[in-house]
């Protein structure tokens, strides 16, 4: 249960937080269960505090350690194309992320390639084509 400063934070920092440019819902999330009851309380009741909104950013912006443990056990396929995501934005077809995966001259099946990571780190919306 947050406290109520701690819910002030969430709600005055809201738009600078969704703005951020590592923001994810499992980022926040993360930052909201792990983090944010970690704060001292008195850092809390100063919602403008530089020490405060640094933190927030740390919180967003860097991976955690099962984050960076989870990258770094993937197959140089998978890595290529979770690159290949980065580079092509925040929408693209799959055509596009295609031509993206093979310009890292990954030989691994896209399709199986794309499949897999869908079980657990992308989700895939929309049309293929």
């Amino acid at each position: 249960m947050l406290t109520k400063q701690a819910k002030a934070l969430l709600i005055a920092r809201a738009p600078q937080i969704v703005a951020h440019p590592s923001f994810t819902p499992e980022r926040i999330n993360r930052f909201v269960r792990e983090r944010l009851p970690e704060i001292p309380q008195a850092l809390l009741e100063r919602p403008n505090d530089e020490k405060l909104l640094a933190e927030v950013d740390r919180a967003i912006h860097n991976p955690t350690e099962r984050m960076v443990k989870a990258f770094r056990a993937l197959p140089s396929s998978h890595k290529a194309m979770l690159l290949s995501l980065l580079e092509a934005g925040h929408w693209c077809s799959t055509n596009e992320l295609e031509k993206l995966y093979r310009k890292h001259r990954m030989k691994e099946p896209f399709d199986e390639v794309l499949g897999e990571l869908s079980e657990a780190f992308i989700s895939i919306a929309g049309a293929t084509a």
